[in-house]
């Protein structure tokens, strides 16, 4: 008999990559994750908000995208 075994990466195995992008980006409020705002829709809502305030330019995301680690 087979059996698999799932397990969620981000935030078990890996850093959260919402608090990554929060670092990376100096954006602290894009750190904010399922923890503080357990609402997903909200804070998907909030993460939207802010990169569209704060990100005219998205020419510099794929330079971030590249380096996960702090």
């Amino acid at each position: 008999m087979e059996r698999f075994a799932f397990l969620d990466l981000e935030g078990v195995l890996y850093p959260e990559i919402w608090e990554i992008y929060a670092h990376k980006l100096g954006l602290p409020e894009l750190g904010k994750t399922t923890r503080e705002e357990p609402d997903f829709k909200k804070l998907v809502s909030e993460r939207i908000k802010i990169l569209k305030k704060t990100m005219s330019n998205c020419n510099i995301y794929p330079r971030y995208l590249n380096k996960l680690s702090y």
